[in-house]
C-alpha cells in the first residue's frame, strides 16, 4: 500500500517545493488539486499538462488522481482529459444537485468519458451532500455504477457511521482512501460546518480521534483488495512551514507502517 499526499497540503508553495518536498519524504504519488479555495498546483483551463509531466518525471512522482471539485460539466469534462493526459487514474468531481436524482444526472455524462478516457470519476463522502452517508452512497451507485468513491473518514465519524463496516461496504467502488482523523472535538454537523479546517494537527493519522480505528482500517483494505490511493488530505495547514508539513506526514507515516 503507497501512499499519496494531496497538494492541498501545500497551499502556499509551489509546484516544484510541493514535489521536492514529497521526494524527501519518499512518497512517490501525489494527488494534485487544481481549486480556487484550496490550491492550484496545476491548471486543467490552461492545460499546462506538458510541464506537469516534465516536473512529475524530475521528482519520480506518479500522479494519483486530479483533484478538482468542481460542479460544472465543462470543468470536468476538461478535467478528464487533463488527467488522461497526464496518466493520473482519477479526477474528483464536486457537488452538483440537492438529491440524488440530480446529482447522478450531473455525474451520469461524465462517468461515461471517463470509462472511454480511462480516468474514472469520482466523489468524495462529504457532509451536506447527496453523498453523505453510506446509504445515499448506495443510492447514487445505483444510478450510476461506475462512479468511484473517495473515502474521508471525518466525514463518516460526523454521519455516526462504523468506518470499518463502510469501507467493506464499498468494496471495489473504493476509488481514494483519505488518510485523514477527526479531531477529538468532533461530534455532529455543527460542530463540523464551524471548524472544518481547525485543529489540522489532530486531522493527521495516529493524533486523532480515530488513533485506535486507523490500523484496523488498514487490514480492511487489504482485505477488500484495495489497490488505490491511500491519500493524505487533511485541512487547516495552510500556513505551516514547509518542515512542519513533512514532520507531521512522516510520524503519520510511521505510525501507520508506511514509511
Amino acid at each position: 500500500m503507497k501512499p499519496s499526499v494531496a497538494s492541498l497540503l501545500y497551499i502556499k508553495y509551489s509546484r516544484a517545493e510541493t514535489f521536492a518536498s514529497l521526494r524527501r519524504l519518499g512518497i512517490g504519488q501525489v494527488d494534485l488539486w487544481d481549486h480556487p479555495g484550496f490550491g492550484s498546483h496545476v491548471s486543467v483551463s490552461n492545460d499546462d499538462s506538458e510541464e506537469v509531466l516534465s516536473d512529475l518525471a524530475t521528482y519520480g512522482l506518479k500522479p494519483s488522481a486530479v483533484s478538482l471539485y468542481a460542479a460544472d460539466p465543462e470543468t470536468m469534462r476538461a478535467g478528464i482529459k487533463y488527467a488522461a493526459k497526464i496518466g493520473a487514474p482519477l479526477v474528483v468531481a464536486g457537488f452538483n444537485g440537492a438529491t440524488t436524482e440530480q446529482f447522478a444526472d450531473f455525474l451520469r455524462p461524465l462517468a461515461v468519458e471517463g470509462r472511454r478516457a480511462e480516468v474514472r470519476v469520482t466523489v468524495e463522502n462529504h457532509v451536506d451532500t447527496p453523498s453523505d452517508s453510506i446509504d445515499r452512497v448506495n443510492a447514487l451507485s445505483a444510478l450510476v455504477p461506475d462512479i468511484g468513491y473517495c473515502y474521508a473518514p471525518p466525514h463518516s465519524v460526523i454521519m455516526g457511521e462504523n468506518q470499518q463496516q463502510n469501507v467493506t461496504a464499498l468494496g471495489d467502488r473504493m476509488a481514494m482512501f483519505y488518510l485523514w482523523d477527526s479531531p477529538w472535538m468532533a461530534t455532529g454537523l455543527t460542530w463540523f460546518r464551524n471548524n472544518w479546517n481547525r485543529f489540522s494537527e489532530e486531522q493527521f493519522p495516529g493524533r486523532g480521534k480515530l488513533t485506535s480505528q486507523f490500523p484496523a482500517l488498514l487490514e480492511t483494505l487489504r482485505a477488500i483488495r484495495f489497490d488505490g490511493p491511500v491519500n493524505f488530505c487533511v485541512h487547516g495547514s495552510r500556513e505551516w512551514p514547509i518542515e512542519k508539513t513533512e514532520r507531521f506526514l512522516a510520524a503519520s507515516m510511521r505510525f501507520l507502517g508506511l514509511s
